[in-house]
């Protein structure tokens, strides 16, 4: 950061997670992410506007990586070489949060219109099935 703020120019991207934005049963990932999002955002505030700088959090939805035992690139799980090129798409747009895909922005849009009771239920039950898909690989 210091020499970006020397040099008056200059883009950090911190990967987060639509997880900080939509539970889907791990607390403890989506509360860490969501903690990556309030820091690109009080960055952006503090360095990126004064400093010329671009500080950005790339939101990602499924992304096929060995950390999800690489599930299949399909309509919402992305390679994680389509996924960077889109993040890098967006970094200039000047938001301190954004949501790299517009598939994965689809499913965060589309998730307020479900009431809070019926998205926990179908939260549940995806993981769930993500689960028993997980446990058929092995």
């Amino acid at each position: 950061l210091p020499q970006f703020i020397a040099k008056r120019r200059g883009a950090i991207l911190n990967v987060s997670s639509l997880a900080s934005m939509m539970g889907y049963g791990h607390a403890a990932y989506g509360g860490d992410k969501a903690k990556i999002n309030s820091l690109s955002d009080t960055l952006q505030l503090e360095y990126g506007i004064p400093y010329n700088l671009t500080i950005q959090a790339a939101v990602a939805g499924g992304v096929s990586t060995p950390g999800v035992n690489h599930p299949e690139v399909g309509f919402d799980t992305l390679s994680p070489d389509d996924w960077a090129e889109c993040a890098l798409k967006q970094l200039n747009q000047r938001h301190s949060v954004t949501i790299s895909s517009w598939v994965h922005a689809l499913l965060e849009t589309l998730q307020h219109f479900i009431p809070p009771f019926w998205r926990a239920h179908l939260q549940i039950y995806f993981y769930n099935l993500y689960k028993e898909k997980m446990k058929k690989r092995d």
